[in-house]
């Protein structure tokens, strides 16, 4: 039977998980210019003005922060535990917008005390409940963006359910006084050692740079450690009845759904992660992307599948959303591509396959062929109709070359592209039988445009159809 993580096991694995030298040297960097900005903001010699303290760093350090622990969350929960961890915040999932959205809401808690004179009670409620709020709401919020591409305040109840109700409190719990001891330690030396003391509300002396640089490291390891912590606990590991035994029915219902593909499965192993199937990577350009990250991308596909066979693409949709983003080139990252967009066919993901097929890359272009027969012109940035033009021409697709083309001179009376656009619309209909719409449109093109470079094209064109030149 599997067992469930116990607290003590988890907490000693983020442990563990932190140290690893991804973290340590992020973290180092985080917590250095953390304590920095500390010490600049006490020393009055480094006081830089209203808008330009140094304290802004804080701002934009705690964000970078949250984002790296929200990209680790991801890696532990797909099951990337042993893997180097990369120094990028934006590794394995797109937090950017969290990060974005964190830095100006730390923005407004830095700002508002410098313009509003807020009395007591509420500055206590708004600069300690809200954290303090936060601290036990964020744990599922991150498990929901990493599992679900986004913050699903409907799946919270579900998510801590996960996770077990007792466990999620407990954790939480841990977490603060963990952080609490911290700043407690902190505050009992903070005159002894800090090099400054305070009295008559403001502090005074020479910073010491071991001291806060050392106490925000502290902070920011704690605060990994606390972020790590609930991702080891997130998803449960599933119980079953039979210790792990697989039966044959089980061993071949598998091969047919060519999970597999047809291959003995292997020994099983608790240290080792089974070999990821880079096979599923054949439509990928693997050329600068390194072994770690092509393992986890195999096994994300491989992932996906398996819930898209089993009737539930919804579950496949977050997984393959990670490996979709705008970090991820479309060329290197295709296979994903293919298998989210007929899935969940967003318009941004539209745009930029058909930006990607504008710009030749033919796979994007078939991704999104079937469209280009009704959709929108308007809705395609105007210097990508004559490419996705050709390409539809180049394989014989008539009506979307003819829709593509539509109203294109009354949108773009002067674009240098149109007399192209329009001589490929006259052959598209010449091809579909619209002999005398094609004659017409490329006479109106000849007698609008007779020294255009493609003015030869057009009359040959004409002679072929047996209209006059």
């Amino acid at each position: 039977m599997n067992e469930r993580p116990s607290l003590l096991g988890a907490f000693l694995s983020s442990i563990i998980y932190t140290c690893k030298p991804g973290n340590i040297a992020y973290i180092t960097l985080i917590g250095t210019t953390i304590g920095l900005s500390v010490v600049c903001g006490l020393n009055r010699s480094l006081y830089f003005g209203v808008f330009l303290r140094p304290q802004l760093l804080i701002v934009a350090a705690i964000p970078l922060l949250l984002s790296k622990i929200t990209d680790n969350s991801a890696r532990i929960c797909r099951g990337m535990k042993q893997d180097p961890v990369p120094l990028s915040s934006f590794a394995t999932v797109d937090s950017k917008s969290l990060a974005k959205k964190l830095f100006f809401i730390l923005l407004l808690f830095y700002l508002l005390p410098i313009f509003v004179r807020i009395p007591l009670p509420i500055f206590a409620i708004f600069f300690f409940g809200i954290p303090l709020i936060a601290h036990f709401v964020l744990p599922a919020l991150i498990c929901n963006l990493v599992h679900y591409g986004a913050f699903e305040f409907s799946r919270l109840r579900e998510t801590i359910a996960d996770i077990g109700t007792g466990r999620y409190i407990a954790m939480t719990i841990i977490g603060l006084l963990l952080t609490s001891a911290a700043f407690l330690f902190i505050a009992l030396n903070i005159d002894e050692s800090s090099g400054v003391s305070a009295t008559h509300g403001y502090y005074h002396g020479n910073p010491s740079y071991p001291f806060f640089i050392g106490s925000a490291l502290l902070l920011t390891v704690i605060a990994a450690i606390n972020g790590h912590f609930f991702a080891f606990l997130y998803p449960p590991v599933p119980e079953d009845d039979d210790d792990g035994i697989i039966d044959a029915d089980s061993i071949l219902h598998l091969t047919d759904l060519g999970m597999m593909g047809g291959k003995p499965l292997p020994a099983a192993s608790s240290h080792q992660t089974p070999p990821a199937d880079l096979s599923l990577l054949q439509d990928a350009d693997t050329s600068s992307m390194d072994m770690d990250t092509q393992q986890a991308f195999a096994r994300a596909l491989a992932e996906a599948d398996a819930h898209i066979r089993s009737g539930a693409p919804d579950k496949a949709i977050p997984i393959l959303a990670v490996w979709t983003t705008t970090r991820h080139d479309i060329a290197a990252y295709f296979p994903a591509y293919a298998r989210l967009y007929p899935l969940d066919p967003q318009p941004a993901l539209r745009s930029r396959l058909l930006e990607a097929a504008a710009r030749g890359n033919s796979k994007s272009y078939r991704l999104i062929a079937a469209e280009l027969a009704s959709l929108d012109p308007a809705d395609i940035p105007v210097n990508h109709i004559l490419p996705l033009v050709q390409l539809a021409a180049k394989a014989q697709e008539h009506r979307s070359v003819i829709n593509l083309t539509r109203n294109f001179g009354k949108a773009h009376p002067e674009h240098p592209h149109l007399v192209e656009n329009y001589y490929h619309a006259a052959r598209a209909l010449a091809k579909l039988g619209a002999t005398d719409k094609a004659t017409a449109l490329l006479s109106q093109l000849l007698t609008r445009y007779p020294e255009h470079p493609k003015a030869p094209h057009i009359r040959y064109a004409l002679d072929q159809l047996g209209g006059k030149t």
